[in-house]
């Protein structure tokens, strides 16, 4: 794996993934960053085993060439390492070298950083696949959705359940509901779409979720038994639903 890459675009990639990555990770393993090197450009994955995220920097973005000179590949390193090596860095762009997959070789024309790294196939196989009821809407609508219910969520994790915002899709019509008992929140969006689907996901990972959005207009949404995926510009994010049965909060309101 070789590449040479804009320095600005890779800290933006590394920063998004970073914030599925745990300080302390339950699998050490899920501590480092994967890369890729593939045909599509550099595709970088972060994990906790809850919530994952991939972005895909792409060679070109309009006129300017974001990744050059590059060889496929795919290797791990340590999240926190390299995010630190790359914001050092001062020149534009900084090329990435794998040798004999053990070694990661960064530089640019002031610095140079050689770090350890672990083969790619030791990382967990995880289905980014969208899979389920899906949903398109607009970005900002979603955002909305969110930011007007996910504050009434509980933080307490004594009932799992409340910790979560329970998204409802149904006769065109997509509600959020967030409730920690003592107050309750509810919004309502119309939307083109004759699908079902009610699933309760956790609100601080759907608050990151949705302020990822950043330029995207148009997020796609599926949802299947276990998991939900947002998929927007050159972004996946996956996390793993709440079990359980939501409150029957309807009559409420």
């Amino acid at each position: 794996m070789r590449f040479t890459i804009n320095r600005d675009e890779l800290i933006k990639g590394l920063t998004l993934v970073g914030k599925a990555i745990p300080p302390k990770a339950e699998l050490p393993i899920l501590s480092n960053i994967k890369f890729s090197m593939t045909e599509k450009g550099l595709e970088i994955v972060g994990s906790d085993n809850n919530m994952t995220i991939k972005t895909t920097i792409p060679f070109m973005v309009g006129d300017k060439e974001i990744i050059r000179n590059h060889q496929e590949g795919e290797t791990l390193v340590q999240a926190k390492i390299v995010t630190e090596v790359v914001r050092h860095l001062e020149e534009e762009t900084c090329t990435f070298e794998l040798i004999d997959n053990t070694i990661l070789k960064i530089e640019d024309s002031k610095s140079n950083f050689k770090l350890n790294s672990i083969r790619a196939e030791e990382y967990p196989q995880i289905d980014l696949s969208m899979s389920g009821a899906t949903l398109a809407m607009k970005a900002g609508d979603l955002l909305n959705l969110v930011e007007s219910t996910a504050f009434a969520a509980s933080n307490k994790e004594t009932r799992p359940i409340l910790t979560a915002v329970n998204i409802e899709l149904a006769e065109g019509v997509v509600a959020a509901t967030a409730t920690d008992t003592a107050r309750l929140a509810r919004k309502k969006i119309e939307v083109e779409s004759e699908e079902k689907f009610i699933a309760n996901i956790p609100a601080k990972k759907l608050q990151d979720i949705v302020h990822s959005f950043e330029g995207a207009e148009q997020v796609t949404i599926a949802i299947s038994d276990k998991k939900a995926v947002f998929a927007f510009g050159n972004t996946v994010i996956s996390t793993r639903l709440t079990n359980g049965d939501y409150p029957n909060t309807k009559s409420i309101i």
